[in-house]
Parts: structure tokens; sequence; C-alpha cells
């Protein structure tokens, strides 16, 4: 008895040793295997294209490193694998091989995609991978249910996953999958269409019961047809529905795949939890099926995603006389319980919306728009018309106001040191730059018999826009395109004049329009390539037409209706107008479901407009009075019209005050060229339209509008009359920055009594003038103020210092441009009149030959001593004086004795001060503490004769130049 103790006590030693070794392994078994994690851990990180037959070296290496590592796991360590990891392994093989075996084509056959599906199974060699493969090759996927069964039971999880990857026709991994993937559970969804088909065939649902129109008065739209046939279908889906239930539980049972355990008995509750919320919005079993969802294994909830079977019925239907009810399939099941178990949601957001009063702010809209976006998508429909109506003003006002809050990076601003002489200082020039307004508006007078204001309101009459339409046709032809028409104008025209409004105005309004539809029914309208032979430029409107002349809103408005012109541009049978308008999109699109409201090319104009200082209407304010805008034509009046009214009461400003408007804007013009604003907004605009058109074969211009780009395309553009030379330029003919370019510009001067006609060339150099450009910016202090552009919270401008502009403009114009065509000047003079000519002509070469200084500043002491009002220097010449004296004598013989020079306030100033300009110092004052402008001036010590000769000079060619062309003005007017 003591032996069996004795043996008892051994094996129980035994087994106990034996027991604590077999949970010592299981541990092992249950812990991650370092080898499998590091490989799954490299696998998920991949993010190389192995898409291709030719993979960068480092892709093809990551990927080859890939590769190897699981070839070198053991069949274990294969078989443990997470199954997504070896999807995305597999595939990767896949897409590469297949690559590579049909050249990089797209297309790769069936049997080139089977041949490489074994190809990487044989290569891994894994125990899954080859038990997936044998079993569709028994045919897993097209077997009867019996078979399929047999199949799938000897599979593990991931051997079943793998074998659902397969299509027949071209083996495995022609399905890749993901975490969220359907085709996790393709092969058990294969094997339960299987049996639910049997089932079905087993217990069809009777068709005897079927009702048919014939039966019924009405037929198939009978009421009762109707209410018949939809009871009959739901009860057949209901039935359906449960044989689907069966088909899955036979599945689970007779595979014994226990992973799958619990799915029919799911889909049961969710298809009764979306009944009842269909029913009367009972939100609650949807929230008990959600909770047995979450229960069930991993396997079952990718098989509920992966069943594309009918799973659920209810009576809901898309027209009155539909039969067939609302049919889900089970995989859209999860989706609706899981949003109407969230329904509460619904009703607390309905609270809240509605307790939001106007006014909006931004933060209203980021809070509201974010609870708004956090409910189901499928029960916002739930939501009342008010709700909905508020959250969208809501939106549109948070999108509308999304302003950045950021201050945008500026450029480094260096203030330019402008220098001034004594006899010019910076007091005096600022002092009088206020009177040159003056002085401008007496000299359009005395050329126009009226102030600038009075000129620019010249233009807004219905003749320029005759003048706009004529010259459309030329510009469409110049760029290649060939036909436009201008019949909608003429029916605009007419529908106008429905009251007689025209007509009673222009009594020959009506037969300018008849006249013109004419032509249309005569199918000659055409623009061809003869602009000669374009009817519109026989276009001429008289006031009234379309305003009354003097009317600027309504040459806005005119101007932009013949802009719809442009809608009518075609390209052989291709309408380019309208897919430009189209492209280009001026206004800001809004979305509410996708949140966004997209910037159109006038938020680019705003910038321009803004970067130049000029007013102008915001782009959401806009964009809303085009959506309001009701045809197409009044779209685009509504497009073009802000922009022409920013243009025109910009010109308004300048000509109640040329001079200081000038010197404020051009500052800022300055800096958009220099800093790339103007590029960038032009090119964005530009960039919208110039590859379609490019389709259609028209080809625009390149534009470049910073500094060097404008003085470089003004050369390119091949104008009439302009020369570029563009100094070095690189192996592609693109100018070398900076170069030594030029800019030559051809003038064809008529003279005045003779009739002869001289070309005279002036040049500008490129250097000067990227160095004006420069120095021009500086003019001023840099401000950064709001901005009411929607993607920059602020904007920079230059509040321009008036003297340092007028300085630095004079000194360019004077220097750069005069002074360097000495020669062109004396011709332009000459040809307005010769005695002119013949006494300037001479004083020009004495000033070249004597005199040193710098004739910019010569011209400033001129022009703003008297301007300033000191008259109070003296030492001048007696000389000066008396051809001062002979120069007035001979303009006022101009004028046939009409004018003294003397009699007129400002230019008589100017004239009686120039005798005793130069008697003083050459003390200089700077203004501005940055880099000093180029070309310093040099002004002689105790003035001199050639100082006082520029003086006059300065002043008498410009004098010249103007009384000139009113002479040869008066004379045309007479001759006419």
């Amino acid at each position: 008895m003591q032996k069996y103790k004795k043996l008892f006590g051994v094996l129980l030693s035994v087994l106990m040793v034996l027991s604590a070794v077999s949970v010592g392994l299981v541990a092992m078994a249950q812990e991650p295997d370092g080898a499998v994690s590091a490989l799954e851990a490299k696998i998920t990180a991949f993010n190389g294209n192995m898409d291709t037959a030719t993979p960068t070296d480092a892709d093809k290496a990551a990927y080859d490193e890939l590769v190897s590592g699981f070839k070198a796991l053991t069949d274990e360590q294969k078989n443990s694998i997470d199954i997504v990891a070896l999807d995305k392994l597999t595939q990767l093989m896949y897409t590469y091989q297949c690559a590579v075996a049909s050249n990089g084509s797209s297309y790769v056959p069936s049997a080139t995609r089977k041949d490489v599906s074994k190809a990487i199974v044989a290569e891994l060699n894994a125990p899954d991978l080859n038990a997936a493969q044998a079993a569709v090759d028994d045919g897993i996927l097209s077997a009867a249910a019996d078979k399929a069964i047999e199949l799938f039971k000897g599979l593990s999880y991931n051997a079943r996953v793998i074998a659902g990857t397969a299509y027949s026709s071209y083996g495995l991994f022609y399905y890749g999958m993901n975490a969220d993937s359907n085709y996790q559970a393709g092969a058990f969804y294969n094997l339960v269409n299987k049996i639910f088909s049997d089932v079905k065939k087993a217990d069809p649902y009777p068709t005897d019961g079927r009702p048919s129109s014939g039966d019924y008065d009405g037929g198939s739209k009978d009421p009762q047809y109707v209410a018949d046939y939809r009871a009959y279908n739901l009860a057949k889906n209901a039935h359906e529905d449960a044989q689907l239930l069966e088909a899955i539980n036979q599945a689970v049972e007779k595979t014994g795949a226990a992973e799958y355990a619990g799915l029919a008995n799911y889909i049961k509750e969710a298809s009764a939890a979306v009944q009842a919320f269909k029913t009367n919005k009972d939100y609650q079993p949807s929230i008990k099926a959600l909770e047995t969802y979450n229960a069930l294994d991993v396997a079952a909830q990718n098989a509920v995603r992966g069943l594309r079977c009918y799973a659920c019925t209810y009576a809901e239907y898309t027209t009155e006389t539909s039969t067939s009810p609302k049919h889900l399939y089970a995989r859209e099941l999860t989706a609706l319980v899981s949003d109407y178990a969230k329904y509460a949601d619904i009703a607390a957001f309905e609270t809240y919306i509605q307790a939001i009063d106007e006014p909006y702010t931004y933060a209203i809209y980021e809070e509201a728009r974010a609870k708004y976006d956090a409910l189901p998508q499928s029960l916002l429909g739930e939501l009342s018309a008010e709700a909905a109506a508020k959250i969208d003003a809501i939106t549109y006002y948070g999108l509308t106001h999304a302003q950045s809050t950021e201050t945008p990076e500026f450029p480094a601003f260096t203030r330019t040191a402008v220098t001034y002489p004594s006899g010019a200082s910076y007091d005096k020039v600022t002092s009088s730059i206020p009177k040159m307004n003056t002085l401008v508006q007496q000299i359009v007078s005395l050329i126009k018999g009226g102030d600038l204001q009075a000129t620019i309101q010249g233009l807004y009459t219905n003749a320029s826009v005759s003048a706009v339409a004529q010259a459309i046709g030329p510009l469409l032809n110049s760029l290649g395109i060939g036909t436009v028409n201008p019949s909608h104008l003429l029916n605009r025209m007419a529908t106008a004049n429905e009251d007689g409004t025209y007509t009673a105005i222009n009594p020959e309004w009506q037969g300018a329009v008849d006249a013109l539809k004419q032509a249309v029914d005569a199918g000659d309208v055409w623009v061809d390539d003869n602009p000669n032979d374009n009817i519109v430029k026989g276009v001429n409107y008289k006031d009234g037409d379309w305003f009354l002349d003097g009317d600027k809103e309504g040459f806005s408005r005119a101007i932009a209706q013949h802009l719809t012109l442009l809608m009518e541009m075609k390209v052989s049978i291709i309408n380019v107008g309208s897919m430009l308008f189209s492209s280009l999109q001026f206004e800001n699109e809004y979305d509410f479901e996708d949140n966004t409201y997209e910037q159109g090319s006038y938020e680019n104009i705003v910038h321009i407009f803004e970067a130049l200082g000029i007013p102008c209407m915001d782009s959401v304010t806009y964009s809303e009075a085009v959506d309001a805008a009701q045809t197409d034509d009044e779209k685009i009046v509504a497009r073009f019209a802000p922009i022409l009214d920013a243009v025109f009461d910009f010109l308004d400003t300048f000509a109640a005050a040329p001079v200081t408007t000038l010197l404020d804007f051009l500052p800022n013009l300055a800096t958009a060229l220099n800093n790339g604003t103007l590029n960038d907004n032009v090119q964005a605009i530009v960039g919208r339209i110039s590859g379609l058109l490019g389709l259609a074969g028209v080809q625009l211009p390149t534009l470049d509008f910073t500094a060097e780009g404008i003085f470089d395309t003004l050369g390119g553009l091949g104008l009439e009359g302009i020369s570029y030379d563009p100094g070095s330029v690189n192996s592609s003919g693109v100018p070398n920055y900076p170069n030594t370019g030029s800019l030559s510009i051809t003038i064809e001067m008529e003279d005045a009594s003779s009739g002869t006609k001289t070309p005279v060339t002036l040049t500008i150099q490129e250097a000067d003038f990227i160095q004006f450009c420069k120095d021009m910016a500086g003019c001023g202090e840099q401000v950064v103020t709001d901005s009411i552009c929607l993607d920059s919270a602020k904007r920079v401008t230059i509040d321009a210092d008036q003297a340092d502009a007028f300085v630095t403009l004079v000194r360019f114009v004077y220097d750069d441009v005069l002074m360097k065509n000495t020669a062109a000047v004396k011709e332009i003079i000459n040809s307005m009149n010769a005695e002119v000519g013949s006494l300037l002509g001479p004083v020009i070469d004495v000033i070249q030959q004597v005199l040193p200084a710098d004739a910019a500043i010569v011209a400033l002491v001129t022009i703003a001593d008297p301007l300033a009002g000191t008259g109070d220097i003296g030492g001048g010449l007696d000389d000066i004086g008396s051809i001062f004296d002979q120069i007035r004598d001979f303009f006022a013989n101009l004028f046939n004795g009409g004018v003294d020079l003397g009699d007129v306030p400002i230019i008589g100033d100017i004239v009686d001060g120039i005798g005793g300009l130069f008697g003083g110092s050459d003390d200089t004052t700077t203004s501005g503490d940055g880099t000093e402008q180029t070309g310093d001036p040099n002004i002689p010590a105790g003035g001199s004769v050639a100082g006082a000769v520029t003086s006059a000079i300065a002043l008498a060619a410009g004098a010249a130049i103007v009384l000139g062309a009113v002479k040869v003005r008066r004379s045309r007017e007479e001759d006419m």
C-alpha cells in the first residue's frame, strides 16, 4: 500500500510540474511574439508606392525588407500575424507584381492576376495562405453549400478571411481590405448566401397571393391595388428576412464558427429597432441593439458590414404609387441604430439653436456649427424648418466673417531719404502741393474749357459706351477669338424701350435699333478676322440710349452690360465666354453642407484695391448682390458694376485733387509692385482662366505685375510704337535681373501747320525705372490697418509723404525721361509749333552744354517756390526777367491776344517769380531716415545763369507743350 502511495506521490509531482510547465507555455503563447510585433509595426508604417513597375530605390528596399521579414518567420509566427497587416503585405506584393507582369500597364489580364496571386502564396509559404489557396482551388467560392461548409470548417479564422479576398477569375488578394473592410467576412458571407439560397428554394414565398393590376379598375395606379401590393411585398420581405437569419444560424452551427455566434440575433434586434424608430421615433430599442453589437466578436462585427443581403423592411415608399417598401441590407443596420440611439441629441440641439438670437458672433458660429456637425447625419432631417434655417444663417454668418486673426508678415520697409535744395525746401514743397491741384485745374481749363472734374464727368456718356462696344471686337480678334454676336444687346435695348423711355429722350434711338436689327436679321453681325468689317464698330449710341449723359452709375452699368459681349466669345464651336465666366467665378461660393465659403476672383481684386488705397465693396456684400440678381445678364452687371464703381469713384477723387491724389497713390502702387501683392493677385485671377482658354486655342500673353515685369511686359506685348531691348538674357530668352534693358516709346507727332508726321522716340532705362519704384515705395510711413479681405485681418499701406513723393517723381521725369531725351523733347516742341521750337530749341542746347546741376531740382525750385507763396528770394538776374517777358508775350500771341498769362492765378505768380529765383545758397535739407536716393542734386553755389535758364526752360517747355496743344486743338476744331 505504501508502495502505491509513493507511486501516486511521484505521479502527482510529475503532474504538478507538467501543469506548471503547461501554464508557462500557455502564458508564453499568449504573449505577443517580438518578431511578429516588429514586422507588423513596419508593415503598418510603410507608406511607399508599389503600384508601379519602377518604384523608387527607397520604396523597393523597404518593400523587400517586409517580404524577407515575413519569409523568415516560423509557420506559427506567420499564422499569428495580424490579419490586417497580412492583408497589407499581400496587397503590396499583389499590386507590385501585377505592375511588373504587365510592364506598367493599367490592364492586367485575369490569368496574369491569378498567376501572380499563386506565386505570392508560394513565395510566402504560410500555412494559412496555403490553406486558403487550396480551399479556393477546391471551390469554396463556387461549390454548393454542403461542400463549401466542409471547406470552411477546415480553415482557421485567418485562412477564412484570406479566402474571402478571392475572386473566382482572378484568384486571391483581388479584394483588398482594411480594419473596416466588408471583405474580412467575404468567405462567410459567400457561405451564408449559398445557404440562404437553398433555404429560399426549400420554402419559397407563395406567389398566388400577389395582386394583379388587371384586377383593379384603376390598374397599377388604383389606390387599392397599391395598398394590396404594398402589403404583399411587406409580408414577402419579412418572410425572406427571417430566412436570412435562419441561413446565418445554420452557417454558424454547421461550420462551428463560434466567432459569428450572436450575429443573427443582433440583426433581428437591430431590424426591430429601426422599425420602432420609423414607426414612432422610439429610440430606446436602438440603444439596446447598439449594446448588443458592441458585445459581438470582432469577426461578427465585420460580418455585419460584409453581409450584402436584405435584412430589414419597413413601410416607406419613394412615391405615392410605389409598391416597393424600403428594404435595408444587413450592413446598413448598425449605422442607423448608432444614429437613432442619439436621437435625444436632436431634441437638445433644437432647444439650443432656438434660444440663439441675433446679432450673431463668430464664437456663436463656432459653437453652433460644432454641435450641428456632431449630430447624426441621418437624423438632420428631423430638425424643424426653423432650426434648420437658423443654423444655415449662423453658418453663413460665420463663414463670411471668418477673417484671419493673425497679422501677416509684411516685407521690411525702408524709408527713402529724399534730399531738398534750399530753393525748394521740404516745407516749401509741402505747402506748395495743395496749390498744385489748382494749377492743374487751371491748365485743364485752358485746354478743355472746364475743370478736371468736368472733364472726368465728360467720360460718363453714351458715346464712351460706343467706344467700348467698338473696341471689344478688335480686342477679341487680337486674342484669336473669331466670333461675337451682339444680338443680345439689341434685344435688351428693345426691351428697355418698351415704355418709350429712350425714344422720348432721343427720337433717333429707335432708328438706330432698327438698323442694328436689320443687320442681325441678315446674319451680318459676327466679328470676323478683319476688325474693319466688324458691324459693332458702327454702334453710335446717343444721349439717353442707355442713360442720361453724366450719370456715372448709369455709365458703369452700361459698360458692365456691354462686357456681356464676352459671354458670346467663341472659338470654332466652343463658347469660350461662357466657360470663361464659369471658371473665373468672381463671387464667393457658399456651401452649407460642406461648411465652406470658397473665395472668388473678386476677393483678389479687393486685395489689389486695398493695396492701392482704392475704397471698394467687400467680397461678401459683392457676392450677395450677385446671388440676388435674377437673370444671367443681371448677374454679369452685378459682377462688373462694383469694380467699375470703385475705379470711377477713384477717378472722381483724382479729378477733385489730382496732384495730392496722385502723390498718395504712387507710393502704394510702387509698394504693390515691389512686394508682389499686385502680381500675386493678378496671377491668381489669370490662373483660373489661362488653362481653360489654352484648351480652346487662345493663348493669353504672359503677364508679370512686378516692377521688373511691368517694364518687360510693355516691351514684350508687341504694342504699336513700343519696342524693348531686354539687355542680357538667359538661354531661354528670359531677361536677367537686374538688366540693362530699355523701353522705347515712339510717338507720331504731327506738325500743326504742314501736317507732316514725325516719329519721336523717348527711351527709358529699366534700371532707372526700377530705382524709381524702389524710391517711391519708401516715400512715407508703412501703416498696418484693418483689412476687409476674408483671408487677412490686416493690410499694409503707405501713408504717403507727398513732398517726398513729389520730389521723387519730378526727379525721375526730368532726370531720367526728359533730360535723357532732350532731342526728343525738342522734336515734340517743334512739331507742335515752329515758333516755340525755334525759341526754345537753342535754350535746351545751352542747358545740355553748360549745366552740371540736377535739372530735376531746378524744376523743383521753379515750381515750388512761387507756389509756396514766399516771393522773397532775391539776387535774380535782370536778363532772366526779360527772357520771361518775351516768353509771356509770345504765349499771349498764341491766343491772339485773348489770354494774358500774368492774369492767370498761380501761373502768373510762377512767371513773375522766375527772375529772382536762384540767388540763395546751396544748403540742402533731407527728409526720411532710409537709404539716400540715387542721383543726389548738386546745385551751383550762388546761383548761375545756367540755373536760371534751366528754370525758364523747365516751365517754358511745359507751357509750350500745353499751349501748343491748345492751339493745335483749336486749329483742328476750326477745320472741322
